[in-house]
């Protein structure tokens, strides 16, 4: 049934028409109306059912028509609105709103937690500010620490939860790397050092291969 309602909500996304029951029946080749489908289907927010023309369409979050109203839309939500719930709205939706980014009608930035997309308006009372040299200079001297766990349970205290951080590799020499720790060198050795094959544990069709491998092997083949 699962699968029924799926093909159902692609073909009115598709579609973007409102369409009876038997109009879906014979796109579909499955009737819709058997009592557990239409339930699921009465009660998905992404289907709507007019009780007056009998008829399902799609139902996007976002009610809009063109590139036009979305920018509205966008712009009636200083604190951002999911790319995904705006380009839901028409099939060519997407196009529009990389088309606002691109011109730079509007800013798309990932959520750190989700990594979801999110569009912002662009508030043109910024757009002409100008920081002097000196202010610029300070805010880009403050040096910010890979972690910080005061920082963090400060902005958890507020209800924020930290942005995640990518963890740091050891591969400069810095504190706490490989190179700075005792028998580094060994453990690398022993990493590149090669196993032996333990024929033991594997099923050979050949008697005789096990014997080839125990003997010396060649490093290289130009000698």
């Amino acid at each position: 049934m699962l699968m029924k309602q799926k093909r159902v909500m692609d073909l009115l996304n598709k579609t973007r028409k409102p369409m009876s029951s038997a109009e879906l029946h014979n796109e579909l080749d499955f009737p819709v109306d058997s009592p557990e489908l239409w339930d699921m289907l009465l009660h998905n927010e992404k289907v709507l059912y007019d009780e007056r023309t009998r008829r399902f369409s799609y139902r996007a979050k976002h009610a809009l028509e063109d590139r036009r109203e979305m920018l509205a839309l966008i712009q009636r939500h200083p604190d951002g609105v999911l790319l995904d719930d705006v380009v839901d709205a028409y099939p060519t939706a997407i196009d529009d709103a990389e088309q606002l980014i691109a011109d730079g009608l509007i800013l798309a930035l990932h959520n750190a937690e989700t990594r979801e997309r999110v569009v912002y308006p662009v508030d043109e009372a910024y757009e002409h500010a100008e920081t002097e040299d000196a202010v610029a200079g300070l805010f880009h001297d403050v040096a910010i620490p890979a972690e910080d766990p005061a920082w963090d349970a400060a902005l958890r205290a507020v209800g924020a939860e930290p942005a995640p951080r990518r963890a740091a590799v050891g591969r400069r020499g810095g504190e706490g790397s490989d190179s700075d720790e005792e028998g580094a060198g060994e453990r690398r050795a022993r990493k590149r050092k090669k196993r032996a094959v333990n024929f033991e544990r594997m099923k050979v069709t050949n008697a005789h291969l096990p014997e080839l491998f125990k003997k010396p092997q060649v490093e290289r083949l130009d000698g």
